[in-house]
This record gives C-alpha cells, structure tokens and sequence, in this order.
C-alpha cells in the first residue's frame, strides 16, 4: 500500500511519519513504517470535492505557476504578512501540491 496524503485519499487519516524505510549496510530492509490508515476524517465524496477544488487552484486560480501540461496537479497556496520587515507590504508566499490529482501520490 502506498501513502497518501490525508483528506485527499477518500478521507483517511495516516500517521504522518518522516522515514519510509530503514535499510542496512547491505541495503536490505531492517523495518518499513506502517501506511496503515488510522481512521475515517471525512467523506469519500467530501475528498473528491476537495480535490476537485485544489485542481482548479492550478488551473484557474492563484496556482497556475504549478500547471503542467499532461498532468492533473491540485495545490493550496497561502499568503501572510512578514511581521518583522519594516516593508508593511512584504509577505511570504507558500504552495503545497498533490499530483496527480486524480489519485494523489
């Protein structure tokens, strides 16, 4: 089973984990994280709505620098204002992307 990120997966929670696996001096596998999912977050027809609205992110809206022809990404862009410039117009930007959006990986 792969992993998948949550909300965009049919609803299901995983475990957020930083290692996938951990391999010898021989690279073979000593242990594998578990992808098992945990529970039910929301919907299956809530996550395929969700991941429609990502998609047009890319293609419509504030992410179109993601667009890739021949793929289907989703994402969700952000904004906020950097509190410690003295530049009240200054902001940090931040993207984060699901592909392909039909069945995120």
């Amino acid at each position: 089973m792969r992993k998948k990120i949550w909300a965009v997966n049919g609803g299901n929670y995983y475990q957020p984990h930083l290692v996938k696996q951990v391999l010898d001096e021989n690279q073979n596998i000593v242990k594998t994280t578990d992808v098992t999912p945990k529970r039910q977050v929301i919907s299956q027809q809530t996550s395929e709505m969700l991941r429609g609205f990502l998609e047009g992110v890319v293609k419509e809206g504030s992410g179109k620098n993601a667009y890739i022809p021949g793929y289907r990404i989703g994402g969700k862009t952000g904004t906020s204002q950097k509190l410690d410039s003295e530049d009240e117009s200054a902001r940090i930007s931040s993207f984060c992307g699901i592909a392909p959006a039909n069945a995120p990986q």
